[in-house]
């Protein structure tokens, strides 16, 4: 089972993405963890407008704090370099 596993590329991506992403949710802010948990945890799957709306922001708003989100993502997936 183990050979098979190391062997399977897209098992290994899924994997590396995994890490990559408990990466990123070490380093995310109170905030960012419950925005976070809101969209990709929850079983109710909220939008961003849906989103925006329970925390009383502008879907502006929501969308810059995504984007902040999404660029944990990408570094610890070295997709881009930290600032």
């Amino acid at each position: 089972m183990t050979i098979k596993k190391d062997e399977d590329k897209e098992l290994q991506r899924l994997f590396n993405l995994k890490d990559d992403c408990e990466r990123a949710i070490d380093k995310m802010s109170d905030e960012q963890l419950m925005i976070y948990n809101m969209r990709f945890v929850n079983s109710d799957y909220l939008g961003w407008r849906e989103i925006a709306d329970r925390l009383n922001y502008s879907v502006s708003t929501i969308y810059d704090k995504r984007y902040k989100l999404l660029s944990l993502l990408a570094i610890e997936k070295g997709l881009i370099s930290p600032e």
